[in-house]
């Protein structure tokens, strides 16, 4: 799958990664919009540490873990 990553100083990577398994009780969401959150517009205009927001997010249940 791909992922978008925040790398610091403005930069969006966009990443490969394995797809994710859910564990009992979880989910696999596939995004379909991730916005930046007020709390994080420091962190995106400034030179923050390199990290992931995204709890501003839309998507779709792809995948059931168990239970």
């Amino acid at each position: 799958m791909q992922t978008a990553r925040y790398a610091g100083d403005g930069t969006i990577q966009v990443v490969e990664k394995q797809d994710p398994i859910p564990g009992p009780g979880e989910v696999v969401v596939a995004t379909a919009v991730s916005a930046i959150c007020g709390s994080e517009l420091h962190d995106y205009r400034g030179a923050a540490q390199a990290g992931n927001g995204g709890h501003e997010a839309v998507g779709t249940i792809i995948t059931l873990g168990e239970g």
